[in-house]
């Protein structure tokens, strides 16, 4: 007798000693023994078993046709879903399933549902877990997904008021030629944008920021702040001054195998900002003396050495501002 793919089979209808053997051939390359067994095949079809059954008076052989057939396949569920609002629309067609399968559907709010393709209405919007069942000969498959349903939105609000305009103003603060400058005290709304047009061909942007000049001067400046209530503009003039540069000066060259006892120290500076300007010359003895002068130039003085040889004089020529220059030379004197 046979079941699925498995026959059973026996041999005691067999006419044989007790001590007889069985042994079968199943028809698909395959043998096995026992008077009474079983065989499972690989596929379906129709195969001819033979029985031997040997003692000692002999062997004595008997071939069947035996008739197997492979169960059917379980079902796979597959579905896919689309959602429109509140209602979802499945199709469970990607299902794999004999002609004869049924389809079924729990919507995941308590409800159930059938056909291979139907759609289901939900009372509420939100995540539902929707599981389809496939049943056929060969089983049951189930498979499980989630849909979102929407509820209509709410009627809209009544639009807004339009926003207020903003209101550029700004603090600013230089140092040199660098002007640093703060649009903190403008009113804007968050998303506002800050632009600065800095009077000298530049731009720049940033609610804080710094700009550095290329010469000094008084510079109009212009804030524009521009948010959804449109844009305010703010201008303000900012003056810069260059760094003080301190002196340059010359104290000459050295000089060497002088005679006598008496120099004079001729030496020169220039500085192109910032005079009065007020000097020292150390004669390298101890001694030093100091003057003014209005203008850049030459500056010369005497002085007395009371022994002869070798002195550094050094030169210092200080501006209005406190900016400092010197420079030094070397003279000997000999007898």
């Amino acid at each position: 007798s046979c079941a699925g793919l498995t026959c059973s089979v026996d041999a005691s209808s067999s006419t044989a000693q007790a001590s007889a053997t069985y042994s079968w051939t199943w028809g698909d390359a395959t043998s096995g023994t026992g008077k009474t067994t079983s065989h499972t095949y690989g596929a379906g079809g129709t195969y001819n078993v033979t029985l031997s059954v040997t003692d000692a008076g002999g062997t004595s052989t008997k071939t069947q046709s035996v008739t197997v057939t492979a169960p059917p396949p379980a079902p796979v569920a597959n579905f896919t879903s689309s959602c429109a609002g509140l209602t979802c629309s499945v199709d469970a067609s990607s299902s794999t399933a004999q002609a004869s399968a049924t389809y079924s559907w729990t919507w995941g709010d308590a409800t159930s549902g059938t056909g291979k393709t139907t759609s289901h209405t939900y009372g509420a919007g939100g995540t539902y877990s929707v599981t389809l069942s496939v049943t056929d000969a060969g089983g049951t498959s189930t498979k499980t997904q989630s849909v979102t349903a929407t509820a209509p939105p709410p009627p809209p609000p009544p639009p807004p008021p339009p926003p207020p305009a903003p209101v550029a103003n700004f603090t600013s603060s230089c140092a040199g030629l660098t002007c640093s400058v703060d649009a903190s005290s403008s009113t804007a709304q968050a998303s506002a944008t800050y632009s600065w047009s800095w009077g000298d061909a530049t731009t720049g942007t940033g609610k804080t920021t710094s700009h550095t000049y290329g010469a000094g001067g008084t510079y109009s400046v212009t804030l524009s702040v521009t948010d959804a209530g449109g844009t305010s503009t703010k201008t303000q003039s900012m003056t810069v001054t260059p760094p003080n540069t301190a002196p340059t000066v010359s104290a000459g060259p050295d000089q060497t195998d002088l005679t006598g006892l008496l120099y004079t120290e001729s030496a020169t500076f220039s500085d192109p900002d910032n005079g009065p300007w007020t000097y020292s010359i150390e004669w390298g003895d101890g001694s030093s003396l100091t003057g003014a002068a209005s203008s850049q130039g030459t500056i010369s003085a005497a002085h007395r050495y009371l022994l002869f040889g070798s002195y550094t004089i050094r030169v210092i020529v200080t501006d209005s501002l406190g900016a400092q220059g010197s420079d030094t030379k070397v003279v000997t004197f000999i007898l």
